[in-house]
């Protein structure tokens, strides 16, 4: 039954993959020459084991940025409990100085009333006082046993931080850790796409320049950069377009993007999944020379495939069915289980399916339905004279 589903399917395309070494869920890379086969979801894609049997799959595509909200810890150099004046006191490392102007404290849950103060130093020597009398209460989290407390106080750079919790008629708070949230940016990974063929020309009388970069098919751009090398100075609006063809086979231009290039920055602007087998780029020189554009480079965001694969089965990744739907697998349930630092594999050459000619069935050859027209054709004039002749022979 599942032989019969794969024959039904009208792939173009297959990509043998490396020969798994081990039982283990695997991350397959997708070279953008695949991608530019794919539809732009991905859902013509599949992976078969040797015997035509469907394996599971999860998409991951990468994204231009993330933000990440992360704790981190201050390093605490000494915490200490002096039980005569029941004071707790934890000094905390600002390592970089840098300008804070609060503290997230985590503290183990309990039913209290306490107050603590703050104070700074640059030697651990010398303290100054930054916040006095900051009280807080009932210190609960119904699903966690600890819970973080935000302190807030005046900015402050100094290296050194002393916390002093009183705690005279009770024992003391279990401080665990204490850190600050952090709002990192993560960029996302990209492969180069194939190297366009870049034509330019330049107008004196609109005064602008014209480069047209073609690709030998259709690719997937998430990003590009020009290089210009210029000895002068340089800041030139431009608009790139995407080239397409209308119902009527005339070229069309659809924006994609005004960018501006400057010869301060890097030229590297950022697309959204752009789809096309040319680009136009138009630059406005005004009354400026033209500048010349060296090179371009283009890049796709990395699209991967997490799969469980077995030990010395081989496996080959097939596409191009454009009637194909998105899959829906049980595997897309349990993928935080997947643990991150899996094996990495990469597709292979592609190879493309040769469609075989149907064989025609000889009477409905061309050749042989002229033949059996013209006979049809005789046979009637035949007739028609036949009865023409009979009639004038009654007539007489």
């Amino acid at each position: 039954m599942i032989s019969n589903i794969v024959v039904s399917q009208n792939f173009n395309y297959e990509s043998k993959l490396t020969q798994s070494t081990e039982n283990s869920f695997y991350k397959i890379v997708l070279n953008p020459n695949l991608v530019s086969k794919l539809k732009s979801d991905c859902s013509d894609l599949r992976i078969y084991e040797s015997e035509n049997i469907e394996v599971p799959y999860i998409l991951k595509v990468e994204v231009p940025f993330s933000n990440n909200v992360l704790f981190k810890e201050y390093e605490i150099i000494s915490k200490t409990y002096d039980e005569h004046k029941g004071i707790t006191r934890i000094v905390v490392k600002n390592s970089k100085k840098l300008k804070i102007n609060n503290f997230c404290i985590t503290l183990k849950n309990a039913e209290v009333y306490k107050y603590l103060t703050l104070n700074g130093s640059d030697n651990n020597k010398d303290w100054y006082i930054i916040k006095n009398d900051y009280y807080f209460t009932s210190i609960r989290n119904s699903d966690e046993t600890s819970e973080v407390r935000i302190l807030d106080f005046p900015l402050s750079d100094y290296e050194y931080f002393e916390i002093s919790i009183y705690d005279c008629f009770n024992a003391p708070l279990n401080v665990l850790n204490v850190g600050y949230y952090d709002l990192e940016t993560e960029k996302g990974q990209y492969l180069n796409t194939e190297n366009p063929v870049i034509s330019q020309k330049d107008s004196s009388e609109v005064k602008e320049s014209y480069i047209k970069l073609h690709f030998s098919e259709n690719q997937y751009i998430d990003k590009i950069n020009i290089k210009i090398s210029s000895k002068n100075y340089f800041y030139r609006n431009a608009r790139l377009y995407k080239v397409g063809l209308s119902a009527k086979n005339t070229e069309t231009l659809d924006l994609i993007k005004n960018i501006d290039l400057c010869s301060c920055s890097y030229n590297t602007f950022y697309l959204n999944n752009e789809s096309a087998n040319d680009f136009l780029l138009i630059i406005q020189n005004n009354d400026n020379q033209p500048i010349k554009i060296d090179s371009i480079h283009c890049y796709q965001l990395i699209h991967s495939l997490l799969t469980p694969l077995e030990k010395d089965k081989s496996y080959v990744l097939k596409f191009g069915d454009k009637s194909l739907k998105m899959p829906v697998y049980d595997l897309k349930y349990f993928q935080d289980s997947i643990t991150k630092n899996i094996p990495v594999i990469t597709s292979g050459d592609i190879t493309k399916f040769e469609k075989a000619e149907k064989e025609v069935i000889f009477y409905m050859k061309p050749v042989f339905l002229w033949i059996t027209i013209g006979i049809v054709m005789i046979i009637l004039g035949f007739m028609s004279f036949k009865m023409l002749r009979e009639m004038k022979n009654r007539n007489a």
